[in-house]
This record gives structure tokens, sequence and C-alpha cells, in this order.
């Protein structure tokens, strides 16, 4: 079954591109995709993100990328206690880490933001 719109949160900006060639059952079909990637993101550095959208355009996708100045992999994950900085694993590999572990600075307000941008995404896509 089709996909109506996607949001992509640190979205793997690696593999990403590739799997932009290789569309869903139905094709892309001007589908609106969102891309939020930081923009200190080892993860899935900007260049990366910027190639991975141009892509999906590409392929037929509606995209709109959202690239937030300052933020690392995982703004979103929950401080716990005074950590203001952690090492997590992304799903596919982060070159020059140990264990492909990447940096994640959590930014509760970027959070907020990009939930309510992601609501109104998906809002906007949605109405009928």
């Amino acid at each position: 079954m089709p996909v109506a719109a996607r949001a992509l949160l640190y979205p793997g900006c690696r593999g990403l591109a590739e799997a932009a060639r290789r569309p869903p059952a139905g094709g892309w079909g001007g589908h609106p995709v969102l891309v939020l990637h930081g923009g200190a993101d080892r993860a899935n550095p900007p260049a990366l993100c910027v190639a991975a959208a141009a892509a999906l355009a590409e392929a037929g996708a509606a995209v709109r990328r959202v690239e937030y100045d300052g933020a690392s992999y995982a703004w979103d994950y929950p401080v716990h206690g005074s950590e203001r900085r952690q090492l997590l694993q992304p799903p596919e590999p982060a070159g020059g880490l140990p264990a492909g572990r990447v940096e994640s600075r959590p930014w509760p307000e970027l959070a907020a933001l990009s939930a309510t941008q992601v609501a109104s995404f998906f809002a906007r896509a949605l109405a009928p």
C-alpha cells in the first residue's frame, strides 16, 4: 500500500540517496517527504543529506529538507540527569568513531520545534 507522506529525522543520509533510486511500490508519485537533519551530525553529514534530498526529488518525491544548524545526531534524545553529551550507535556505520558511535547533544527546545514541524507537515500532507 502506498505511503502518503514520510518524515525522516537524522535519516541515514549515506544510504538514502541509494534508496531513492529504488522507489517504493507505486513509485514516489510526488508524495511529500520531509528530511530533518542536524548541521553538526557526524552520522548524517549535511552534504550527504543535500545529495539524498536531491536524489529523492529527482526520483519524483516532493522533498522539503530542513537542516538544524548546530544540531547533532539524535537531538531529540531525552536528557538523563545532567548529561548534555552522549555517544549513541546510529543504525548505519559512522566512519571515524569507535564502533560507529557518534556524539549526541540533546536539545529539548529543538525536539519540541521539530515535533511541531513534523506534525504540521503531516497535517498539511494528509489534509483531504
